[in-house]
């Protein structure tokens, strides 16, 4: 059995015992929709005891314009690790685990400890658009293409005059989209870069060998002639978005068949409700087969037309030849598993921190009907989680 050590959680703040950690140590952060929250630090190279693994995945693994100065470098594009240390909160109680007593006494301590914010706050200096002609271009070929669906991102950069710290920001995007799910990545040789965001698309998550996934694809336009109960009967008749959504609850069933049993998934979408914006969304259940884990389906799933397109190779090579920057891990998914039950989300709603600012990222669904105006607006609205919160921590 490893140490484990357990304190009252009242006033506990595992943002900041994050942001602490990624100091020199590779971290993984999730808070889900249901508050609880999960932070893996550091990596334990010989594991003697049955312990959670972390897992993060880029997008495209192999994808050929990484470079050594690209602002992805310091990420292993496919990581599958066990933590030396897992701290989680939940059920008013903050429990550590780790392999020594030292290690638990120690993060035990930090916890106790973690300031409630931090006293650094850079300056907001400027937003740059980035990728409007490639995206324009890329619209167009894909709207001439055989693809019936690809999903083409584009970047914003936000300048600060010095670090973005990365507690704060997930405190605001907490407070502003709480049934989103925080996340935070590090590859740990400082602090910065860190990848972090609130993504309402959780790939797939099991307990006791019951599944459960979910189709999200379709967006509100954000029309200002338009109440937000007005956008959502509009998005819920929209041809458009009903078949875009389509393509990912279809998906998703035919790459769960071989794998599960007792496959649940409504003909018809509803919707999710967020700050900004609202989404058409499925939910999918299914019970996984005796000889078949978490990852299994996670791989079968992702990347989901959600993220990346129908036929998938095809859009891919689309995603590769059009967008011209290297997504890194956004639209990729993390999570951690204990034997075969776990929870995998996608990295949606995120931006990338380092000594300067921040990069955004964010993607829209094109189809043989998509408006490059509609789209260029939609990308923009999924830009608004974390300026709205960057703007509220650089004031």
């Amino acid at each position: 059995m490893c140490p484990q050590t357990r304190v009252e959680s009242t006033g506990r703040n595992l943002l900041a015992v994050m942001e602490l950690a990624s100091d020199g140590n590779p971290v993984l952060y999730r808070r889900g929709p249901d508050g609880a929250e999960f932070l893996a630090i550091g990596i334990e190279e010989s594991p003697k005891h049955p312990f959670p693994q972390v897992i993060w995945r880029a997008f495209d693994e192999n994808y050929g314009g990484i470079s050594l100065d690209s602002p992805w470098a310091d990420f292993v594009r496919n990581h599958r690790y066990t933590p030396s240390v897992i701290v989680t909160n939940e059920r008013k109680f903050t429990e550590v685990l780790a392999f020594t007593v030292e290690d638990c006494d120690h993060w035990r301590n930090v916890v106790e400890s973690a300031p409630l914010s931090s006293s650094d706050i850079p300056e907001y200096l400027e937003t740059t658009f980035l990728d409007e002609s490639s995206f324009r271009e890329g619209v167009e070929t894909v709207k001439a293409s055989a693809a019936a669906k690809v999903v083409l991102a584009r970047r914003a950069r936000v300048s600060t005059s010095g670090p973005i710290p990365p507690a704060e920001l997930l405190q605001k995007l907490g407070a502003n989209y709480p049934t989103c799910t925080l996340f935070a990545i590090s590859p740990g040789e400082s602090t910065y870069p860190i990848f972090v965001g609130a993504t309402p698309e959780c790939l797939v998550q099991n307990r006791d060998g019951q599944l459960s996934t979910m189709a999200l694809a379709g967006t509100t336009d954000d029309r200002p002639d338009r109440s937000r109960d007005e956008a959502e009967e509009v998005l819920l008749n929209s041809e458009k978005d009903r078949q875009e959504h389509r393509f990912v609850r279809d998906m998703i069933v035919e790459a769960l068949s071989p794998l599960c049993d007792e496959i649940n998934a409504p003909e018809s979408p509803q919707i999710l409700r967020l700050a900004t914006l609202s989404h058409l969304q499925t939910p999918v259940s299914a019970r996984l087969k005796a000889d078949v884990g978490i990852l299994d389906a996670a791989d079968a799933l992702h990347p989901t037309p959600a993220v990346c397109g129908t036929p998938r190779e095809e859009a891919r090579h689309l995603i590769a030849e059009h967008e011209g920057f290297d997504r890194g891990l956004y639209a990729g998914f993390f999570g951690w598993m204990h034997e075969d039950d776990g929870v995998f989300d996608v990295a949606l709603r995120s931006a990338l921190l380092d000594e300067n600012g921040a990069t955004l990222y964010a993607g829209a669904g094109i189809t043989k009907d998509s408006d490059v105006d509609v789209e260029w607006a939609e990308t923009s609205q999924k830009f608004r989680p974390l300026l709205d919160a960057i703007g509220e921590v650089c004031q």
